[in-house]
């Protein structure tokens, strides 16, 4: 639904189509929830020398064409890659649609430090760890790999009242020994309830 150009000088361009979150709502049961992707590479690292004001001022670009549309219960942002001097545009985002009720949630892979993946916790309601690029040699290693970081990750939401999911590759790329579908599920917490709680029993 969306995207992010970001630039090394702190500028970029967002893009939207709440046509295309209209289109595809109007396909969905009532009781069914849309996120809005917004998605982004930023491969030359553009973003790592930001400033707070500036990862605030792409927060508020995206938290207004969010929360000018209607279909839109919240967003997923996949910024790629990563990185923890990120984290202030996610805290602002997260801050700016849970103040109108609607939720944030992003991606982070499972290998970061767990002060880093705490901060995330704090700053979105619920994160996405990321079941792609684990890089194991085989099906059950790669299982195994996944099951400590959930586990891990698990602990983590429950210490500060936050929500996880876990995105399950399918598509056949090397070494990820993934199965056919795609499986997202939460771990901690009652089911999501709108509009949303930081408290995950609530």
């Amino acid at each position: 639904a969306g995207s992010v150009e970001p630039r090394k000088d702190g500028s970029f361009t967002v893009t939207y189509s709440a046509e295309g979150t209209a289109r595809y709502a109007a396909s969905l049961p009532s009781e069914i929830r849309l996120l809005a992707i917004f998605d982004g590479r930023q491969d030359e690292r553009q973003m790592d020398e930001w400033t707070t004001p500036q990862f605030e001022a792409l927060a508020r670009a995206v938290a207004e064409k969010l929360l000018a549309d209607p279909h839109a219960d919240g967003v997923q942002v996949d910024i790629e890659p990563f990185r923890p001097a990120h984290i202030p545009f996610y805290a602002e985002l997260g801050r700016l649609l849970r103040e109108r009720g609607k939720i944030s949630t992003g991606f982070i892979g499972v290998n970061w430090p767990e002060d880093v993946v705490r901060r995330m916790y704090q700053a979105l309601d619920v994160i996405v760890l990321s079941g792609y690029d684990l890089e194991q040699p085989t099906r059950e290693a790669y299982g195994a790999h996944l099951a400590k970081a959930i586990e891990r990750h698990h602990r983590i939401a429950l210490e500060v009242g936050g929500r996880t999911m876990v995105g399950v590759p399918a598509a056949g790329s090397w070494g990820e020994h993934e199965y056919t579908g795609v499986m997202m599920f939460p771990f901690g917490g009652s089911p999501l309830k709108f509009p949303l709680s930081r408290n995950p029993a609530g």
